[in-house]
């Protein structure tokens, strides 16, 4: 069963989508997320807290990575991302984890490249992937071990967004109605007598 996403942001630039990631953090998740210096080539955002509470024992943070691509977002990237927090110094004092929100998902390689990491290595760096949509955050992948919960009890921020929610479960019911089966009939005999 496939889910039904929601229309896309389409932010002129990337400033404008990681505002939008920053107030869906915010608003849905109690998230109390912060922007760093200008030009910081490794992460965009930082969520300090979430829900009143330290994300970690150790008070560090989780570092967000923000891609506005037309694309899905491959593994090179996913990679370059796990590497900046497995390897800077910097970046395992700084963060407990890091979670890697893309406007258009990610492709089935990147996603698999992170799952098999939490699987097979213990010790591996905690990185969760979610799609920021126009109201919401779809979590991707969930690493079992991240302190983030991008769960909400409450309905979506927008009454128009529950309303297209609706609209495409009935579109989606309606074409499961009107489906065409084709049936092959064989039979032994050949040629004309067909």
């Amino acid at each position: 069963m496939t889910r039904q996403r929601m229309a896309r942001p389409s932010p002129q630039n990337s400033d404008v989508f990681e505002d939008h990631v920053k107030n869906l953090l915010e608003d849905n998740y109690g998230c109390e997320v912060i922007k760093p210096p200008k030009n910081q080539p490794d992460y965009d955002l930082e969520i300090t807290r979430q829900g009143g509470t330290n994300l970690s024992e150790d008070g560090r943070s989780v570092a967000i990575q923000v891609k506005n691509f037309k694309k899905r977002v491959g593994i090179a990237s996913v990679r370059k991302f796990i590497d900046f927090l497995t390897r800077s110094y910097q970046a395992q004092v700084q963060f407990s984890e890091g979670l890697f929100i893309s406007s258009n998902g990610f492709s089935k390689s990147a996603i698999e490249l992170v799952r098999h990491e939490s699987r097979e290595n213990p010790k591996a760096t905690v990185v969760s992937l979610g799609t920021a949509n126009t109201g919401d955050i779809e979590q991707d992948f969930h690493h079992p071990r991240s302190s983030l919960s991008l769960k909400r009890d409450g309905p979506p921020i927008s009454p128009l967004v529950d309303h297209q929610r609706l609209v495409d479960h009935q579109s989606n019911t309606h074409k499961r109605k009107s489906r065409r089966y084709h049936f092959g009939i064989f039979t032994n005999k050949v040629g004309t007598g067909k």
